[in-house]
C-alpha cells in the first residue's frame, strides 16, 4: 500500500535531522515543537510507521558518534517519548536496547541543557503509560536521575515535570507491589529523618537546598495524592510513621534561625494530616469523628507558632488548610441527628485568616453599631477552640510591628481562596474588607489621630488590595444587600475616595473600576423609586468626580473614567432615567466628544467614541446636546485619517449606532454611504470592516422596513408613505417594492460593497457578509427575485478557475487563496499612481485625496526598495499631522472604484452562482490548513532548509 503524502513528507524531515549537512535554522526549535504537538495528537497513527523506529535507532547511532546540538536531542527525546510510550513499540525498540543507550549516554555526556533534562523526564514518563515501562525503570533505577534533578537547582519546568514523574511512578506502583512506592518514599523523605535533624532540628546542614528541595518534594506529592484521592498514601504514611517523624522535626525546628524551614516543614505535616485522615472504606466518607481529630491536631500546630510568636507561619498554615479542606470537604459525612452544634471547619480558618485585618480596623468595635454586630457573627460561626487560639492570636498580633503588612498579606491570602471559598465565606470576608475600606474614606480623625487620606498615604499597597477584592469578591459571588448590609455604603465610600485629591493614577483606576461595579450592582435604595432627580441622594457627586477625572493627567485614568460613564449612560437609557438629567447637567457629553477627537491617547479615543455610542441610544443626549455636534463629519474624518485601529472601529460602530436611532441629513447622506463603503471595503483592521458592514446591515434593514417589511415577512396590508393610503401587498406588490429596495441599494453601493466583502483576506469579514447575502438572499428568493441557476458553487468559476470574464465590469485581484481572481468594481491601479477624489465633508468644502493601490505584490515590494528612508518618515509624519485636523483636511486610500457600480441584475446573477455556505468552510478550511495542518507544517521545515538563501530577505 502506497505511503499517503504526510508520511512521505515526515520520513523526509526526519532523516533531514539526521543528515550530515544539517544545520539548525533560527525556526527549527518552533517547528519542532509543533511537529511533537501533531504527532501527540490528532496525528499520533504516524508513531506506528516503522520509519519512527529506525529513524530512532539511527539517531543513537549518530549520537555516540558526535553529540547533536541540544535542540535536536530534545527534539529525539520527546520523539522518543511518543513511540515508547505503547507497550508494543516499546518492546520492538528495547530488541536493541534503545532505551538503554540512551540513558547511558545522558548520563555518561552530562548534559546540563535543561530544555535535554526536561525531555529526558517526559521520555521517562511516557515509560508510565505501561507495566513494562514502569518495570523497566524500577529495574534501571532511572528514577533516581529523575528524583536528581527535583534537588537541582533547575528551571521551574524541569522541577515541575519532575516532581509529576516521581508522584505518577508512585501511583502507578502503589497498587501493584507496595514494597516499592515504601521503598521509594523513604528514600525520598531520608534526609528529613537524620539523626541530627531529630535530635535538635539542624536541617540546614551542608546542602540547604538538597534538604529544601526535600521538603517541597514531598509536598508535592502529597498534594497530588491529596487531589487524586490515592488509595495507597495513607498506609504509606502510616507504615513510614510520617506524623510523629515530622511532628518531632518540627518541634525541634525553633529559633529566629529556623522560622523559614518550620514553614515548610508546617506545610508539609498539614498535608500529612489530610492525607492520612481516615475514611471509610464503603463509602470514601470521612466520618465527623476523624474530622475532629485532625482539627485537634491542626489547632496544636498552630498553638505551636503562636507560642513562639510566628505569625507569618501561622498565616501560611491557615492557608494551606483552607486549600486542603476544599479537597477533602465533600467526602465529609454530616451526622444531622446529633444535638452538637456543628461548625464548619473552613468557617473557622476564615475567622483566623481575617484576624490580621480586624486587629488593623481603626474605629472601635464599641463605637461603631454595624462592626460590633459583624464581630458578634464571627463569635456565633465559631467553635470555642477557635476563639481561645484566636485571643492567643490576638495578643500576639497586637505587639506587632508591621501590622498593616500582615493585614496586608491576610488580604492577599483570603483572595487567594476566591475561587474555592463558599457564599457563607465570601460574605464573611468581604463584610471585613468593606470595614477596612472605610477606614480610607472617613475624613474625622480616628483612634490613632489620622484621618483617610492620612491613611491612604501611609498604606497604598493595603488600599489597593481592598479596592481589588472587593471587587474580585463582587464578580465571583454577586453579592447583594440582602446578605451584606455594608453593600449600600460601597458607592458612597467609593465617591469619597475618588474625591481625595492624593490618590495615585492607580488607586484612582482601581476606585473608578470599584465605583463601575457599584453603579452595575448596588444602586442607592432611593433609585429604585425611579426618582426622576438625583439632588439629595448619596450619588449626586458621580458627575462632578467623573468630569475631573475625565481632565486626569493619567490616560489610564481617564479611560477608566469613560468605562464608568459608559455604564452610567446604558442604564439612564431606561433603568435610571434619572442619570439624563445628571449627566447633562455636568455637561459630560461635549467633554466625551472632545476626547474622542482630540485626546493625545489611542485607547482613550476609542474609549470615548464607545461611550458616544452608548450615548446616542438616550433620545434626550442626542437632542439636547449630540445632534448639533456634526457626529457623522467627525466620524468620517476619523474613518479615513486615524491610524489606530481600534480607533476606527469604535468609529463604525458610532455611525451604525446613529443610523439606527436617528436619521442622517440628507446633504450628508451619500457622504455618509460613500465612507461607509471604504470603510467595508478598503480598511486594514478587520474590525473595522465587520462593524460597517453591520452599518450596512442596517440599511438593508431599513430599506426593507420603508417598503412595509415587518419581523422579516411582508404583511397583507400596509399604509403607503408615497400614495398616503393603504395598499394591499399582493406578489407583484411585493416584488416591485423588493425591486426599489435593491435599486436603493445599489445606488449606493451597498450591493457592490457585499460583493467584494465576500472576497475578503479575512475570514470574521466574509463570515459577515455571507450572513448578511444569505438574510437578503433568503427573502428575495421566498418572493422568486433569484435566478435559477446551475448548481450553485463555493466559489464562482471566474475565481476557482481564475479566468477574466468578458464584463469590462470585472477588474483582476489577488483573492486569499493566492491567486488572482477578478470580482467587480475594483480596479487596479498602476504603481504610485494618484487619484484624486473629491469627498464632502459637510462643511461644503472638499478635500483632495490620494489613493495608492499596487496590483501586484512584486510592484510593491518593488515600490518600498526603491523609496528612500526620509521618504517613508515623512509620509508617516505626514500622515500623523492629519489626525484631529480639521475635517476638510483628510488623506484616504481608497481602492473601491467610484465610477463603476454593481447593478441588481448584476447581484443577483452573481449570488445564484455562490454557495456561501460552502465558501465559508471552505475559506476555514484553507486557513486551517496553512495554520494548524501537519502537512503545511512538514512543506514549511522542508522548504526552509531547501533553499538557505529564500530566507534572506532584507524588509523594513
Amino acid at each position: 500500500m502506497a505511503n499517503s503524502p504526510e508520511q512521505n513528507k515526515l520520513e523526509r524531515v526526519l532523516h533531514h535531522f539526521i543528515d550530515s549537512s544539517y544545520r539548525r535554522g533560527s525556526s527549527d526549535g518552533i517547528y519542532m515543537e509543533k511537529l511533537l504537538s501533531h504527532l501527540s495528537g490528532n496525528s499520533s497513527y504516524l508513531i506506528d510507521l516503522p520509519v519512527c523506529k529506525e529513524w530512532i535507532q539511527k539517531m543513537v547511532e549518530t549520537w555516540k558518534n558526535n553529540t547533536p546540538e541540544p535542540s535536536l536531542t530534545a527534539f529525539a527525546l520527546h520523539f522518543m517519548g511518543l513511540v515508547v510510550s505503547d507497550w508494543k513499540r516499546f518492546e520492538l525498540l528495547q530488541v536493541t536496547d534503545v532505551v538503554g543507550q540512551v540513558s547511558d549516554l545522558l548520563k555518561h555526556q552530562n548534559c546540563d541543557n535543561s530544555s535535554v533534562k526536561l525531555a529526558y523526564v517526559r521520555m521517562l514518563s511516557g515509560l508510565l503509560k505501561h507495566d513494562s515501562g514502569c518495570k523497566w525503570i524500577v529495574q534501571m533505577g532511572t528514577w533516581k536521575d529523575v528524583l536528581r534533578f527535583c534537588y537541582e537547582n533547575q528551571s521551574l519546568y524541569v522541577l515541575r515535570e519532575s516532581r509529576n514523574f516521581i508522584v505518577e511512578l508512585l501511583d502507578r506502583l502503589g497498587g501493584k507491589e507496595p514494597e516499592l512506592p515504601i521503598s521509594i518514599m523513604s528514600h525520598i523523605f531520608s534526609p528529613l529523618f537524620t539523626k541530627d535533624s531529630k535530635s535538635n532540628g539542624k536541617i540546614e546542614g551542608s546542602q540547604p537546598q538538597h534538604l529544601t528541595s526535600t521538603l517541597e518534594l514531598a509536598c508535592s506529592i502529597l498534594q497530588a495524592s491529596l487531589a487524586n484521592l490515592s488509595p495507597v498514601m495513607p498506609g504509606m504514611i502510616e507504615q513510614l510513621n510520617l506524623e510523629a517523624l515530622i511532628w518531632m522535626l518540627l518541634i525541634n525546628l525553633d529559633g529566629d534561625n529556623n522560622e523559614e524551614q518550620a514553614g515548610k516543614v508546617s506545610k508539609l505535616l498539614a498535608l500529612v494530616y489530610f492525607t492520612s485522615v481516615h475514611r471509610e472504606t464503603d463509602e470514601n466518607k470521612i466520618p465527623q469523628a476523624a474530622v475532629k481529630a485532625m482539627e485537634k491536631k491542626i489547632y496544636n500546630m498552630l498553638a505551636l507558632h503562636i507560642s513562639r510568636r510566628s505569625v507569618s507561619n501561622f498565616m501560611n498554615t491557615v492557608l494551606q488548610c483552607q486549600l486542603c479542606w476544599h479537597k477533602i470537604a465533600e467526602f465529609v459525612s454530616i451526622n444531622e441527628q446529633t444535638e452538637i452544634k456543628h461548625f464548619n471547619f473552613d468557617t473557622q480558618l476564615i475567622a483566623l485568616q481575617l484576624m490580621p485585618m480586624l486587629g488593623c480596623f481603626r474605629t472601635k468595635f464599641t463605637d461603631n453599631e454595624c462592626v460590633e454586630l459583624y464581630i458578634n457573627k464571627l463569635f456565633r460561626l465559631t467553635s470555642e477552640e477557635t476563639q481561645r487560639l484566636a485571643y492567643s492570636y490576638r495578643d500576639i498580633l497586637v505587639i506587632q510591628e508591621n501590622k498593616h503588612t500582615l493585614a496586608h498579606q491576610a488580604m492577599l491570602s483570603v483572595l487567594q481562596i476566591r475561587n474555592i471559598m463558599s457564599r457563607e465565606l465570601a460574605v464573611i470576608a468581604y463584610q471585613a474588607f468593606m470595614y477596612t475600606l472605610k477606614d480610607f474614606v472617613y475624613e474625622e480623625p480616628n483612634m490613632d489621630g489620622l484621618t483617610g487620606p492620612d491613611y491612604v498615604i501611609q498604606h497604598p499597597e493595603l488600599l489597593g488590595t481592598v479596592l481589588d477584592g472587593l471587587a474580585s469578591i463582587i464578580h465571583c459571588f454577586h453579592i447583594t444587600w440582602h446578605e451584606s448590609v455594608e453593600t449600600i455604603c460601597l458607592f458612597s465610600f467609593t465617591q469619597l475616595l475618588l474625591k481625595n485629591t492624593t490618590l495615585s493614577p492607580k488607586l484612582s483606576v482601581q476606585g473608578l473600576q470599584l465605583m463601575q461595579v457599584a453603579i452595575q450592582n448596588f444602586m442607592p435604595p432611593n433609585l429604585a423609586l425611579l426618582m426622576n432627580t438625583l439632588k439629595g441622594s448619596t450619588i449626586d457627586q458621580v458627575g462632578p468626580i467623573l468630569q475631573k477625572r475625565l481632565h486626569d493627567v493619567s490616560w489610564d485614568v481617564r479611560d477608566s473614567a469613560l468605562e464608568v460613564l459608559q455604564v452610567v449612560t446604558s442604564i439612564a437609557e431606561i433603568k435610571f432615567p434619572a442619570f439624563q438629567e445628571h449627566v447633562l447637567e455636568n455637561e459630560l457629553c461635549p467633554l466625551v466628544l472632545v476626547l474622542a477627537m482630540d485626546d493625545s491617547e489611542s485607547y482613550v479615543r476609542a474609549s470615548a467614541i464607545k461611550c458616544l455610542c452608548a450615548m446616542v441610544r438616550v433620545p434626550r443626549f442626542w437632542t439636547d446636546c449630540l445632534a448639533s455636534q456634526r457626529l457623522p463629519s467627525k466620524m468620517m474624518v476619523i474613518l479615513q485619517g486615524e491610524s489606530e485601529g481600534i480607533v476606527r472601529r469604535e468609529a463604525a460602530a458610532l455611525m451604525k449606532e446613529i443610523y439606527e436611532h436617528h436619521k442622517f441629513l440628507k446633504a450628508e447622506l451619500g457622504n455618509v454611504f460613500m465612507a461607509m463603503a471604504f470603510a467595508a471595503v478598503s480598511d486594514l483592521h478587520w474590525e473595522v470592516k465587520v462593524n460597517a458592514l453591520h452599518f450596512w446591515e442596517k440599511v438593508i434593514e431599513r430599506q426593507m422596513s420603508d417598503q412595509g417589511m415587518i419581523d422579516g415577512v411582508f404583511p397583507p396590508v400596509t399604509f403607503s408613505k408615497e400614495n398616503r393610503k393603504i395598499v394591499l401587498l399582493t406578489e407583484n406588490e411585493v416584488k416591485v417594492r423588493l425591486n426599489k429596495v435593491l435599486g436603493e441599494l445599489a445606488r449606493i453601493r451597498c450591493l457592490q460593497v457585499l460583493l467584494l466583502a465576500l472576497e475578503d483576506h479575512d475570514l470574521q469579514v466574509v463570515r459577515k457578509a455571507a450572513d448578511i447575502v444569505t438574510t437578503l438572499t433568503d427573502v428575495l428568493a421566498r418572493h422568486g427575485l433569484v435566478p435559477d441557476t446551475e448548481t450553485p458553487k463555493p466559489l464562482p468559476d471566474l475565481v476557482s478557475n481564475c479566468v477574466k470574464p468578458a464584463n469590462s465590469n470585472f477588474k483582476g485581484v489577488y483573492d486569499s487563496f493566492g491567486c488572482e481572481v477578478d470580482t467587480c468594481l475594483i480596479t487596479a491601479c498602476k504603481v504610485n499612481q494618484t487619484k484624486m477624489t473629491k469627498v464632502d465633508t459637510g462643511e461644503g468644502k472638499t478635500s483632495s485625496v490620494r489613493s495608492r493601490l499596487l496590483d501586484d505584490s512584486d510592484q510593491v515590494i518593488e515600490a518600498i526598495v526603491n523609496e528612500t528612508d526620509m521618504n517613508l518618515l515623512a509620509d508617516v509624519y505626514r500622515d500623523y499631522l492629519h489626525v484631529g485636523n480639521s475635517v476638510s483636511n483628510v488623506s484616504t486610500k481608497f481602492n473601491l472604484d467610484t465610477e463603476v457600480n454593481v447593478g441588481a441584475e448584476e447581484f443577483l446573477s452573481a449570488i445564484s452562482k455562490l454557495d456561501l455556505s460552502e465558501m465559508v468552510t471552505q475559506k476555514t478550511q484553507w486557513l486551517d490548513y496553512c495554520t494548524s495542518d501537519l502537512g503545511s507544517l512538514l512543506d514549511d521545515i522542508l522548504s526552509s532548509h531547501a533553499d538557505t538563501e529564500s530566507n534572506a530577505v532584507d524588509c523594513y
